[in-house]
């Protein structure tokens, strides 16, 4: 999966499988000094910017919301209907509910 989504050369060798892919994914969890690894690979690749470089840099449009019905089969309103109930119980559970009511009167 990790090759898959970084689709670089770099992540495509098959020494990066065996010296860090491999090791991270192990059935007992990571290796001693994998995710060490791993963080030192992707802090050389990745790039960090606070949030107000990239509103400098990127012209975003405007959020614009519009409702899109979408019809379900039998099972997938099942799925639907039960991960919003396990997202909602998360929400309760979590002492969000305070949160949520302020995003939902908005």
């Amino acid at each position: 999966m990790l090759k898959g989504f970084l689709s670089s050369e770099l992540f495509q060798h098959d020494d990066f499988t065996r010296l860090i892919a491999k090791p991270l994914r192990k059935a007992t969890g990571p290796e001693y000094g994998a995710v060490e690894r791993m963080r030192q690979i992707m802090s050389a690749v990745m790039v960090k910017h606070r949030p107000g470089v990239i509103r400098e840099e990127v012209d975003v449009p405007p959020l614009t919301l519009s409702v899109q019905p979408v019809q379900f089969t039998h099972w997938q309103r099942l799925t639907y209907n039960a991960l919003t109930s396990l997202i909602v119980s998360n929400v309760y559970t979590s002492e969000l509910r305070n949160q949520l009511l302020k995003l939902t009167t908005r």
